[in-house]
């Protein structure tokens, strides 16, 4: 049986999507979750489902730190203007 490498990835949203999106991929042999990031102040230092959850400010060092290879954005209900920021900030 072939061994797999999964990527560690961030979710950028804490909300609803992200949680879902966090369970759904302990199930996948490609990506493996390592934190969150959301935009709301009052969820940081708090953590879903043993993976804690950070400010934007804190995505250089997690990328450093903790091995991530991609962000996957969990925000369905973003504007299209705010989406564009978000991935202006991530990819600058």
């Amino acid at each position: 049986m072939r061994q797999f490498q999964k990527k560690n990835v961030l979710i950028y949203g804490a909300g609803s999507a992200g949680r879902q999106l966090a369970i759904a991929l302990t199930q996948s042999n490609d990506y493996l979750p390592v934190a969150f990031i959301d935009d709301d102040v009052d969820k940081r230092g708090q953590s879903i489902n043993g993976l804690d959850i950070f400010l934007p400010k804190n995505l250089e060092n997690l990328v450093i730190n903790k091995n991530v290879s991609e962000v996957l954005l969990a925000m369905p209900n973003l504007s299209r203007l705010r989406r564009n920021e978000i991935i202006d900030f991530i990819n600058p």
